[in-house]
Parts: C-alpha cells; structure tokens; sequence
C-alpha cells in the first residue's frame, strides 16, 4: 500500500499546531493595549520633564529619564512577547533545543576563570540587567507623578504625601530586587572559578559590578537623550514658539514616544533574535554529538528540561499570570490618573468616561493576556508530554512491534483526549492492523470536531481533513472503495490541491484495477500539489510510478522506477520496507511474474506479519 507510510504524519513527533487565527488576533490586540496603555500613562512625561527643565535642567533630565525607565521596561517586554507564542514548529524545536543546550552546559564542567574572565563576567551580567534598573528609576517617576495625580484630584496634600511615600518604598523594593538578581548572578560567576588563586576579591568584584552600572547609565542616558529628549524638547520649543493649537503638544509627543518605543523593541527583539540564532547553531551541532538525535538519553532530557522550564498550569499560575494581571491593573489604575489629569477641566462626566474606558481596556487586555499566557504554557506541557510517547511510537512502529505501539498510543490518548490525540492514535492502530478500532476512533473524532456544524466549507475546520486522510487510507484498507472514493473527494472539496488526496486516489484506482489514464492524471496533480515537507515522497511517487508503468506494459521503466524507489528506502525501517515490498509484489503481479511476486508478498509477511501490510500481502496472496 503505498499511501499508508508515506503521507502520514508517521515518521516524526506531532506537528506543533499553529496558532488559531482567533488567537493571532487577541494576541496583536494585547500586545497593542500593553504599548498603547504604556503610551498613555507616560503622555504627561514630557509636560512634566519641558515643565521641569524651566526651573532645573537636572530636574527635566531626571524626570524624563525617570519616566522613560517605564517605557523601555514595556517596550523590551513587548518584545519578548512574541517568544512567549512561537508561531510555527521550527520556533519551538529552537526553543527545545535552547533548552537541551541548557541542561548540557549545566551538567559539564565549567571552565577555569581567570581575573579578567571574571571581570568581564561581572561587567557583561550588569549590562544584561540594564531593564531592571530603569525599571527602579520607572517605578520612582510612578511613584512621585501618582502623588501629584492624588493631590490634583483629592486635594488632600497630607493623603497624597503618604501614598507618595508607600510608592516610593514600592520602588526601592523593586530597585533592590532587580540589583539583588543581577548581584547573585555575578556572585555566582565569581563561585565558579575553581582555584582560590583564580577567585577575584569581592572588593574588585564590587568595583566590577560599580564600573558596570556606570557604564550601563551613561549608554541608557544617551540612548534617551538622543533618540527621545532632544526630540522632544525640539517639538516643544518649536510648538511653543509658534503659538500652536494646546492639542498638537499631546499628539506630536505621542508620536515620538510611539516611534521611540517601537524603534526600542524592534532592536532588543533583533538583538536577541540574533543571539538565539547563534546559539541555535551551536546547539545543533552540540545536541547531535553529545546524544545523537532522537536517542533515548536525548529524549530523557529533553523531557526532563520541558518540565523543569514550562512547570504545571498551577505553578504558572502565580509564577506569570497573577504576576502579570496585577502590573497590568497597576498600569490601568495609573493610565487612569493620568486620564484624568488631561481632562481636569473637563466635564465630570466625560472625565469618568474616559477613566472608566482606560480601565476597562488595560486592565481587561491584562486579564485576558494572562489567561492567554497560561493556555499557551500549558499547551507547551502537554507537548511535554506527547513528544517522548510519539518519538517512542515511531520507534516501535519502526520495527513492528505492533502490542508496544498500541499500548503506547493508549497512553496519548489518555495524555491527549482531544481530536488531533485520537487521530494520531488511530493512524497508529491502522498501520497495527487495528483498522476497526482505527476506524471507530477517527469517527467519533469526526463527529466532535462537526458538532454543530454543517457541511458547508466555510463551518468546517481546517483540522477535518486530517481525519479524512487515514480515514480513507482505512476504507482503502478494507476493500471499501466507493467510501474511500467519497472520503477522498470530500478532502478535495476542502482542499483542492490535496497532494495527499490525489495520491491515494492513485492508489484507489490501481487497486480496483481503473484506469490506467486516471491513475497517471492524480499522480501528476500529486507531485504538482506536493507540500513544503516533499510529501508525497520521493519513493512512494516511485513505486506509484512504478505500478502505473507495469498496467500499460512498459515493463522496463517500471522496474527501472521500483529499482530506484528500493534505494530510498531506510533499510533498518521494517515497516517502510515491507511497504516497499509490497507494491513490489503488486507491480511484479501486473508484469505477470508471479513467482516473483509471491516472494515479494512473503518477504512483507517475513517484515510485518501482524500489521495492516501483513494483512494486506495475504489478501493478495490469496487473490
């Protein structure tokens, strides 16, 4: 049977589903609130910082330094975002891999340090922490301009100054976390050279750490200088000196804050996309020769690192999403002051308006993000989960060792009860021989994914077709070719360029002895519509070319093909060679040599005599 190895998702772990076009959308519109509510809370800062700079340059710096802290912070954050919704599967073998390389360099050895590696250590691992202490200087613009948005709307100067001064503690502890952090990585660093003689004294391990936090304000000073206060002041003066309309001052400052902001992430996003890819690199090279790919020790740590990184929903649950909801409220309770104070001397009712509208929309973009962050790590621990079991399925399968497979694939249906767990579990038990329970799995799939759903293909799902393919392939199996016709044409009205289709109807129509004609026509529309993954195979058009070959009589090109296809063939792969052998025994059967065939279907009996080709090479011996 041709079809059945080649054009089944068989040979590797499940596909990583992409992400939902419904997801993609809430995911651009939380990403915009989280940048568009920063830009809000931070509109007043250049007022404050043009106001400031009057009576005290020193004051307009700080304060606009101060301010930007938050925008940086947000702005790097979002870029990290998108690391957090990996869109295709290469993003998330990269990230496995990250991982392995991970746990790998954890386990080795670590190398002799010497004063000026360490040095460099300690100076690197402060610039890297850059975020966490503009996030000090962020969360103190907070604190002192939430004071002054208290006092303008209360009027109560004694209540102001106290939650002034509780949001000033705030900061501190938030500046004392961050250095905190950065200090024990350095300390860590410096535990790790070997010999005492190689230790840095912590008097020059503090200087190191002194030099570096110098050197980290004086590049983030000038970066916020240049990029965002000089263009700022500029567009005051020029605003100011040309008597322009009150309205343009808030709009022109958003733009460039907007700019900036965006300018800010589209950098540190490239910067560590750059540094991921190099170390990619490494890893795969390193991965191959430390385990050999797709052993069992790499498996282990591959698992045992999934675990470690994504941990349970539960322990998510206050590691990210709590965390995260409250910044996000924390931010719409401050853009809501800031709204406010734009509209002081608005009317009472737009004013609430407003501030009910800022609100609701940060803190529900918050809301909804963190239960989109824990839906989305929860997906990453079940694929924790469902890779090992599919790595050790295509093993078994591998050999034909049928009761290994299955029992297996009963453990993903009971890790992954959904429709892709019970169509990855019956390709299993069809390719086992199991097509009943095969079969059974694949409807009762069908039926969930359809419920309440017409035929109409704007209501199907696009993951219907994934139980239309085995599906046919069983009918085919079973000698039900009508209902595999209809299965097949029914994927075609899905998807009209269907390699897979296409190239089981060759199949359909070798078997129940069609056309010749026919079969050559949804071969070549087969190859035409092959996928990005080259499915059909290159062996498998082979073999199918092969046969075609064989019914109009051109017997040297058909064993010229089915030559070729035999070279493609893993040879340690039981179960692609007893494919192979089995449209071997049908081509032989269409030249009229029996014998030759009949050795072919014993040879598939030798490899699989218990799987669906075993069953099919007795039904052809049979014939």
């Amino acid at each position: 049977m041709t079809t059945s190895i080649d054009t089944l998702p068989f040979e590797t772990s499940p596909e990583y589903k992409p992400m939902h076009p419904v997801w993609k959308l809430l995911n651009a519109i939380n990403a915009s609130i989280v940048v568009l509510g920063a830009l809000m809370f931070m509109i007043l800062l250049p007022m404050f910082a043009l106001s400031a700079m009057r009576n005290s340059v020193l004051e307009g710096l700080l304060t606009l330094f101060g301010g930007m802290g938050a925008v940086v912070l947000i702005t790097t954050q979002a870029s990290w975002y998108r690391t957090w919704y990996p869109s295709d599967k290469e993003e998330v073998q990269e990230d496995l891999e990250s991982m392995v390389r991970k746990a790998k360099s954890e386990a080795e050895e670590e190398p002799k340090l010497t004063y000026r590696q360490t040095l460099i250590q300690h100076a690197t691992t402060m610039v890297l922490f850059v975020p966490f202490y503009l996030t000090a200087f962020g969360m103190l613009y907070v604190s002192i301009n939430s004071g002054r948005a208290i006092y303008l709307m209360l009027g109560d100067k004694n209540l102001a100054e106290i939650i002034l001064k509780g949001l000033i503690v705030v900061s501190f502890f938030m500046a004392a976390g961050g250095y905190t952090i950065s200090h024990n990585v350095a300390r860590n660093r410096h535990k790790q050279a070997k010999s005492r003689s190689e230790r840095m004294s912590m008097g020059v391990a503090w200087a190191a750490r002194a030099v570096s936090y110098i050197v980290m304000m004086i590049i983030a000073f000038a970066v916020l200088a240049v990029g965002l206060f000089l263009p700022l002041f500029l567009i005051g003066e020029v605003l100011i000196a040309t008597e322009a309309h009150p309205i343009f001052l808030p709009i022109s400052m958003l733009a460039v804050l907007g700019v900036f902001g965006f300018v800010m992430m589209a950098v540190v996003g490239r910067y560590m996309k750059r540094l991921q890819t190099k170390s990619n690199a490494v890893i795969k090279e390193t991965v191959a020769e430390e385990f050999g790919e797709g052993s069992e020790e790499y498996q282990e740590v591959i698992e045992e690192i999934r675990q470690r990184e994504f941990g349970t929903p539960e322990q998510n649950m206050y590691k990210y999403v709590l965390p995260m909801m409250l910044g996000m409220l924390i931010l719409a309770v401050l853009a809501t002051m800031v709204a406010q104070m734009l509209l002081i001397d608005a009317d009472e009712g737009v004013r609430e308006g407003v501030s009910a509208l800022v609100l609701g929309v940060v803190g529900l973009g918050g809301i909804m993000m963190g239960f989109r962050v824990i839906s989305n790590r929860y997906e990453h621990q079940l694929m924790a989960k469902i890779g090992p079991l599919a790595q050790q399925i295509d093993a078994a399968t591998a050999q034909c060792d049928w009761v290994t497979a299955t029992e297996l694939a009963d453990q993903l249906l009971e890790v992954q009860p959904d429709v892709i767990g019970h169509t990855s579990a019956a390709i299993t038990y069809m390719i086992a021989g199991q097509t009943d329970k095969a079969e059974y799995l694949i409807h009762k799939s069908l039926e969930r994914t359809m419920a309440g759903r017409s035929e109409d293909n704007k209501e199907i799902p696009p993951t219907v077709i994934l139980h239309l393919h085995p599906l046919a392939l069983i009918q085919l199996a079973d000698g039900q070719y009508d209902a595999a016709e209809k299965t097949l044409k029914r994927m075609l009205k899905l998807e009209p360029k269907s390699a897979d289709a296409y190239y089981t109807l060759v199949d359909l129509e070798l078997y129940r002895n069609g056309s010749g004609e026919q079969a050559q026509k949804f071969l070549n529309k087969a190859k035409k519509h092959r996928d990005s993954n080259e499915q059909p195979s290159d062996k498998g058009i082979l073999r199918s070319q092969a046969w075609i070959d064989a019914r109009f009589g051109r017997h040297a090109e058909a064993v010229a093909n089915i030559e070729a296809a035999l070279k493609l063939v893993d040879k340690e792969n039981k179960v692609h060679l007893a494919d192979h052998y089995l449209t071997r025994g049908y081509v032989a059967r269409e030249m009229g040599k029996h014998v030759t065939a009949e050795a072919a279907f014993n040879k598939v009996l030798a490899l699989d005599s218990d799987g669906l080709l075993g069953k099919l090479a007795r039904r052809a011996l049979n014939a």
